[in-house]
């Protein structure tokens, strides 16, 4: 059989009354040149039991024996894709419309670009409240011409609102838990993949308690070492005021006054001299002119440039 267009990556874990609005958005679907694949990390038979009841769809299941870190659930189901084109969508999100993957298919046949996202919607669990998200034309400018600037703000999204060209795909890295899509987005961009963003909400992502990234959210143990992961890859990140200005708001949101405090978080990882320095004159400021945001901004941004210029 011909390799499909579109390979739906679906890791999955322990959800399944979650992955059936997913599957069923999926058997929905009008265009189909495509196959699923899922790659489950559950406790018990519950995913493989819900995979068998939509035989229509065919398919390909394998249960992680042993378990795996949530990256690399990840990347075993992407390994496992046969598709030109990447479609990684999370076990709690779903497509918005039947129309929703041919809109993904037409912009990657028409396109020259590897990396595609759309606008979504956030929908609430609880409520079923959505708000619609997408990126402005400025931010959008800004992506492009560096791409650090997400560090300010995630403006691609999450990855089910993405579809990679198989080619110029990345792993996640496997250990990441809280900047791991940031990560992978910025190894893509910097690769020189071009991106095309498609107007219109093709993927709702469910909001809940149960989502992991919510126990990560200012917690220094992962946070810091996931920082130090991150700019390792980019040695001189410090010329980048976004890259700068993320660090300074990391040791704002986690409290560190000390070097010796964020080398207890390190892992043993190296701290950049940036960092170190950074640090050092936060510890000459007082918290209250540190916490007034514009104020702290303003420093960070002396600092910035102080630092640069002595490098």
């Amino acid at each position: 059989m011909a390799a499909p267009f579109i390979s739906i990556c679906i890791p999955a874990r322990n959800r399944s009354p979650i992955m059936r609005r997913l599957l069923d958005s999926i058997a929905l679907q009008r265009y189909t040149d495509f196959e699923v694949v899922v790659t489950d990390n559950s406790d018990d038979n519950q995913i493989a039991d819900l995979v068998a009841e939509y035989p229509s769809l065919q398919i390909r299941y394998s249960l992680n024996n042993p378990k795996t870190e949530m990256g690399e659930n990840w990347n075993r189901c992407m390994q496992q894709a046969t598709g030109q084109w990447i479609k990684l969508i999370h076990d709690d999100d779903w497509f918005t419309t039947p129309d929703s993957l041919g809109a993904f298919a037409q912009t990657a046949t028409a396109t020259k670009a590897g990396f595609l996202f759309s606008d979504y919607y956030n929908v609430d669990e609880d409520s079923s409240a959505r708000t619609r998200v997408g990126i402005s034309t400025f931010r959008k400018w800004l992506l492009r011409r560096t791409p650090f600037s997400l560090l300010s703000e995630n403006v691609i999204g999450p990855p089910s609102i993405t579809l990679i060209r198989k080619d110029v795909l990345f792993p996640f890295r496997n250990h990441m838990k809280w900047i791991v899509d940031i990560d992978w987005y910025l190894k893509l961009l910097h690769s020189g993949a071009a991106f095309e963003v498609i107007h219109e909400p093709l993927v709702c992502i469910g909001i809940h308690p149960e989502q992991a990234t919510k126990s990560y959210f200012r917690n220094p143990d992962v946070e810091i070492p996931e920082c130090l992961d991150l700019l390792s890859g980019w040695p001189r990140f410090y010329r980048s005021l976004f890259a700068y200005d993320y660090c300074w708001r990391l040791l704002r949101n986690v409290n560190i006054r000390s070097e010796a405090a964020f080398k207890a978080y390190a892992a043993g990882k190296p701290v950049p001299d940036a960092i170190s320095d950074m640090i050092r004159f936060r510890k000459s400021v007082s918290d209250t002119l540190l916490q007034q945001k514009m104020t702290s901004k303003l420093l960070m941004f002396m600092q910035w440039l102080r630092f640069n210029l002595g490098h």
